[in-house]
């Protein structure tokens, strides 16, 4: 009998051996992240966002962050299985990705500039002057140029604020909550917003291995959303969080 039970044990210790050997062999579960502004720069608040989602559904996540188009070719190619946030338009082209149908943004994408005369003018006013664009933001670029704008391509922001401020370039297009990122205190900043601008939300999204998470993770964002720990945990983009109602139909 003694023998048995020692044989008993001996095989439930193995097992719990391999079982640990294996969870601590698995590869981590790799959230991709976009640099903001085109610049190497970690983005806390998505960060926690989007690992308290997983967190509510049993998972813990890293983050590995590249530039705009890496990032998406990366979760596409499935070598990392998501990319944090992203609008529908900017994954239409890849079948490889899945979009988590609940929204976590509604970003407002407008013209800045730094002469006050630009406060009146309209989109066809616009087409006329030197408007910047950060390279890899896809909805920055294909709205202008769905307006017949040609934009001039930066690899940052902070290069197209240099180039407005020193006259090389008359405004700069991309996202409020990307404008907002970059400036801490935005009313010494001397940019100002025009009238233009589109609104656009944006999503989580998966590499299409990964569709069995869709359903529980929408649950888990629209749970955040509607409790209020969205607004807690991104802070100063707390704005561009959309409201419970704002939800897709």
């Amino acid at each position: 009998m003694r023998v048995q039970l020692s044989v008993i044990s001996l095989v439930l210790a193995l097992c719990l051996m391999i079982t640990r050997d294996a969870i601590a062999d698995a590869a981590p579960y790799v959230v991709g992240v976009a640099y903001m502004h085109g610049e190497e720069r970690r983005i806390p608040e998505l960060e926690a966002f989007v690992g308290e989602a997983y967190r509510r559904i049993g998972m813990n996540v890293v983050f590995k962050y590249s530039p705009p188009m890496r990032d998406i070719s990366l979760a596409n190619d499935g070598e990392i299985d998501a990319s944090a946030v992203r609008t529908k338009y900017a994954v239409a082209k890849y079948q490889n990705l899945l979009v988590v149908p609940e929204p976590l943004f509604s970003s407002l994408f407008a013209i800045f500039f730094v002469n006050d005369k630009f406060d009146e003018y309209t989109i066809d006013d616009f087409k006329s002057l030197r408007v910047v664009c950060v390279r890899g933001e896809i909805i920055s670029a294909s709205i202008l140029e769905n307006f017949g704008m040609n934009p001039l391509f930066v690899p940052g922001l902070e290069h197209g604020i240099k180039m407005i401020k020193s006259g090389r370039a008359d405004a700069v297009f991309t996202a409020e909550s990307v404008m907002k990122g970059f400036f801490k205190d935005e009313s010494s900043s001397g940019i100002r917003k025009g009238r233009f601008g589109v609104v656009v939300k944006s999503y989580h999204v998966v590499n299409a291995r990964h569709k069995d998470l869709i359903v529980p993770l929408a649950a888990a964002f629209r749970e955040m959303i509607r409790d209020g720990t969205a607004r807690q945990l991104v802070g100063a983009f707390s704005d561009f969080v959309p409201s419970p109602y704002e939800r897709d139909h």
